[in-house]
């Protein structure tokens, strides 16, 4: 009687699990391998775009020493008086913030204090001009390798998530194969799958046996002129 008792249990888990799909290990291993492989293609998406953009910043770069550095060095030279710096005719004076005359005597050393003071402010000057110059391909570059990024993560996830699936359904899967086994019903599962399986082929068939025969009866209805 516990045997009986024991085997009906294991058939009805039995029967409820055959519902769940007969998911092979390669498929959990597949899942998990095409999230390798897209996160591969998402470096190389990366890798593209970099190198893209590498290209492009190249042009700017070019564009921007014609069209902005070379211009304005002309003009910041005039414009602060360099040759006459570079000749000792001037210096700058940070307390009266201009340019004066050397003091006699100092002129190495306020020439020295000038050259580092223009130096310093010539390199401010062109590396705020440049990067205003590069801000719309930076800011591109980096859009486009934040929505890529955010698309990948998106394909990540859901991948993550069907392969978690796929791998509780093999679990389940085990689980079920070890009641079988234990109550020697291995084949049960199996059986179980084709049964079902081959009864919706049998309904299938019956419809249509039956829609032949309704159509051979109204032929004979017919042929013998019944109403």
């Amino acid at each position: 009687m516990v045997r009986i008792a024991r085997i009906a249990i294991i058939s009805l888990a039995a029967l409820f699990l055959a519902a769940c799909s007969n998911i092979p290990k390669e498929a959990v291993d597949l899942a998990y391998q095409v999230g390798s492989d897209t996160e591969a293609l998402h470096q190389s998406y990366r890798k593209l775009i970099r190198s893209h953009f590498d290209t492009v910043r190249q042009m700017y770069e070019a564009q921007w020493t014609e069209k902005v550095l070379v211009p304005y060095v002309k003009s910041y030279v005039q414009e602060t008086r360099l040759v006459d710096i570079a000749s000792g005719k001037l210096i700058w004076d940070p307390v009266q913030e201009k340019l004066i005359p050397p003091t006699p005597g100092r002129e190495a050393v306020q020439f020295i204090d000038t050259m580092q003071a223009w130096s310093k402010e010539f390199s401010e000057t062109t590396q705020g001009l440049r990067k205003e110059f590069m801000a719309p391909i930076d800011k591109a570059e980096a859009d486009l390798i934040q929505a890529t990024d955010e698309a990948f993560a998106q394909v990540a996830r859901g991948n993550a998530a069907i392969g978690a699936h796929l791998a509780s359904l093999r679990k389940v899967q085990e689980t079920q194969d070890g009641l079988l086994e234990k109550g020697g019903m291995k084949d049960l599962r199996l059986k179980i799958n084709e049964g079902i399986a081959k009864a919706s082929d049998d309904a299938a068939n019956f419809t249509n046996r039956v829609e032949q025969a309704t159509k051979k009866a109204e032929d004979l209805k017919k042929k013998l002129k019944i109403k």
